[in-house]
């Protein structure tokens, strides 16, 4: 049985698109912070860890954002802890699509170091040698597009709950 499979959902649930919306926006602040960093380090390679972190979260938290938005609850989002990999197949069994086709891409690089906390410790990661890692700006680029289409996803879920009421 795949990992998703015991996530139940429903829209009923207009708890939930307040904590997609605190996803969502904290997601965009991760984002914009990794952007600041490097832009004021230069994108030099001695603050590569702590930026490529920064855009990590900000996945992690985008994700988890369409995940509130769609159904699931704090507690399940809890469980996925930090894996990527794991968030973006749950979004898509919920029919996520990023709005670029190179996201689980970024996902697939980045997901391991993200999973072992290997940009918060940098130790030797559990794949083997140092690391190479997608361009800053270019993977920057595919993130904030799909983030802002999740963002746009969420703010269009919460005005129909608001409208409901």
């Amino acid at each position: 049985m795949a990992a998703c499979a015991k996530y139940g959902w429903t829209m009923n649930d207009e708890s939930l698109l307040p904590l997609a919306r605190r996803l969502i926006i904290a997601a965009l602040v991760f984002l914009e912070s990794s952007h600041r960093l490097a832009e004021v380090t230069r994108s030099s390679a001695r603050f590569a860890d702590p930026t490529y972190y920064l855009l990590c979260h900000g996945i992690e938290l985008t994700l988890k954002s369409y995940l509130a938005a769609s159904g699931l609850s704090e507690k399940k989002l809890r469980d996925l802890r930090h894996d990527l990999k794991r968030a973006l197949r749950c979004a898509r069994r919920r029919g996520f699509v990023p709005a670029d086709d190179r996201f689980p891409e970024i996902v697939e690089w980045l997901a391991p170091y993200h999973l072992d906390h290997f940009l918060r410790y940098p130790t030797m990661p559990s794949g083997g040698p140092p690391h190479q890692f997608p361009s800053l700006a270019e993977a920057s680029k595919i993130v904030d597009a799909t983030a802002t289409a999740i963002d746009a996803y969420v703010r269009g879920k919460f005005s129909q709950t608001s409208e409901g009421k």
